[in-house]
């Protein structure tokens, strides 16, 4: 008697192997994605989903940097580098499209901010200008002590726990993903 090969026992058996593998594969991938998910979904929508957490934080540092840039055009060369490295650190928080470009891209222009600041404070400032330059310095850091505090973070540290540690890390890597940042 002779068996056709889904009937042969060998072939049923690697069939069946291969099903499992594809099974975990897309287990792990579905599970990352959500995962993911969820940390960009509290990125962008805050924990009520009211609209109110690490992006419009992120919003408000980026408005006090602008600002910043405003006072400093009045008072010292628009040409100056501090103007323009906050004027270009603005510019890439802007177009930064995932959660990894948007924090790296939110370091740069804390540093830009902080040597505006310090630029500004060699400089002769109208009373004005100088009570907006401590202000908008203020709201800026104020942003960022906000940032630090939000529940995106616990979020993305559990995600990163999920995705670091055995099984995960096998399966995770194979599908790129990242770790999400931690705004701290």
């Amino acid at each position: 008697m002779r068996m056709t090969r889904l009937q042969d026992r060998r072939t049923a058996a690697a069939v069946m192997a291969l099903m499992i593998v594809l099974g975990v594969l897309l287990g792990a991938w579905r599970s990352g994605s959500r995962l993911y998910a969820r940390v960009e979904d509290l990125f962008y929508n805050g924990e009520k989903g009211n609209g109110v957490g690490m992006a419009s934080d992120l919003s408000q540092r980026v408005d006090a940097a602008v600002n910043m840039i405003l006072v400093a055009k009045r008072s010292i060369d628009p040409a100056d580098s501090a103007v323009t490295g906050l004027e270009e650190a603005v510019t890439a928080v802007n177009a930064a499209s995932g959660l990894q470009e948007k924090y790296q891209a939110d370091r740069a222009m804390a540093s830009a901010m902080t040597a505006l600041y310090e630029r500004l404070g060699e400089a002769a400032l109208s009373d004005k200008d100088a009570g907006y330059r401590a202000s908008l310095y203020a709201d800026f850091t104020s942003a960022a002590m906000t940032m630090s505090h939000d529940p995106y973070n616990a979020q993305a540290v559990e995600y990163n726990r999920e995705i670091t540690s055995f099984p995960g890390r096998l399966f995770f890597a194979l599908f790129g993903y990242e770790e999400a940042p931690i705004f701290r």
